[in-house]
């Protein structure tokens, strides 16, 4: 049943990308289509095939993502299909997907993430859901914001049409909620927010969880295509590769700012080719945003009224599901939040606060 999807997605990868040239390069290649053969033609595979039947020939096609895709054929059909990566000339795995997959145990490790992510459920709600009083509206908040669980779960496994409408419900009253705490008239007495749990256990909590989380990401989390190419898009100014060009087999995803901060991880950990099993850039960037993060979370409780405040917004970060699974995904989600929690940080300057929300923008 494996070979379904691959079949098909090479198909319609064939339907898109028009047969080069034999010896012309395409624009922004480095290997033209001849030399992509003679890569495929090395291996293992296609040596036993041609063994057996001689009139078996490979065709190059450019795929998408700076690919080559060689297609070999003989008088019966399709036998074969190898992918080559452009500029490194390496043979990629095969994939059912157009862009080149890491080798992340996501996917594998999907049921254990889940049940992480329904613990830290329960420890959220465990610190900060008020059983003496439940029909507080900081008791509401949280149970809305942990309502899009049911969303995530559910298109997780395969039923869009029913795990989309389930977001709107919460994204209404989060809306209608910050409407009504905009309007009315200011109450600065005592905090939103509240645990019944001291300075001391949010301190060794949040200890735990921030070293879980780290865990996690390095043992389950794996990297899609927006962590590469957030990768890929530090190794071109690392490399001196153009950022933007018009071909669109090229990873020209997102913005300069998100690509200079992928670039010091990088820069210790290159980007050697198309295929990585584990890609430490990616996994390093996500858990650093992660973590800043918590510390601007710290700074900035403190600075609005203590240090304990400053805990339990760490702490709550921390705990919630929604951003653990951001992290072991490795995006470059991870930016966004870390922007907007410094420009808060940094309100009492407009300067500073211009400069912040203009590169989280």
């Amino acid at each position: 049943m494996r070979a379904l999807p691959i079949a098909i997605a090479c198909a319609l990868l064939l339907l898109l990308a028009a047969p080069a040239a034999a010896a012309e390069r395409p624009p922004h290649f480095w290997h033209t289509a001849a030399q992509a053969v003679a890569i495929a033609d090395k291996q293992p595979m296609v040596r036993r095939l041609a063994a057996r039947d001689p009139s078996l020939r490979g065709r190059a096609h450019v795929a998408d993502l700076g690919l080559w895709l060689v297609v070999y054929r003989d008088a019966r059909g399709v036998k074969a299909r190898v992918q080559v990566e452009d500029r490194t000339g390496d043979v990629l795995e095969q994939s059912p997907y157009a862009y080149p997959r890491t080798g992340g145990r996501l996917g594998s490790a999907r049921v254990n993430a889940e049940l992480i992510a329904l613990a830290l459920t329960i420890v959220l709600l465990g610190f900060f859901f008020d059983f003496r009083r439940p029909l507080r509206w900081r008791n509401v908040d949280l149970v809305a914001l942990l309502s899009l669980g049911a969303a995530v779960a559910l298109f997780d496994r395969g039923h869009p049409l029913v795990a989309v409408p389930l977001v709107y419900p919460p994204l209404v009253y989060l809306g209608a909620r910050l409407a009504w705490l905009g309007f009315r008239r200011a109450d600065r007495s005592g905090s939103p927010l509240g645990t019944w749990a001291g300075n001391r256990v949010l301190v060794v909590g949040l200890a735990a969880l921030v070293l879980g989380r780290i865990a996690a990401n390095l043992l389950i989390g794996g990297v899609g295509d927006v962590g590469y190419a957030s990768v890929f898009g530090a190794a071109s100014i690392h490399e001196g590769w153009p950022l933007y060009v018009a071909d669109h087999a090229h990873l020209d995803t997102y913005g300069p700012i998100t690509y200079l901060a992928y670039l010091p991880f990088e820069l210790i950990w290159p980007l050697k080719n198309l295929v990585h099993g584990y890609l430490p850039a990616a996994h390093a960037a996500a858990i650093t945003f992660d973590v800043l993060t918590m510390l601007g979370l710290l700074i900035l409780g403190s600075r609005l009224r203590d240090r304990r405040l400053g805990l339990m917004l760490a702490f709550a970060w921390a705990a919630c599901p929604f951003t653990f699974l951001t992290l072991i995904a490795n995006t470059n989600d991870g930016l966004v939040p870390l922007f907007v929690v410094a420009a808060l940080v940094a309100f009492s300057s407009p300067v500073r606060r211009g400069i912040l929300i203009g590169l989280g923008a």
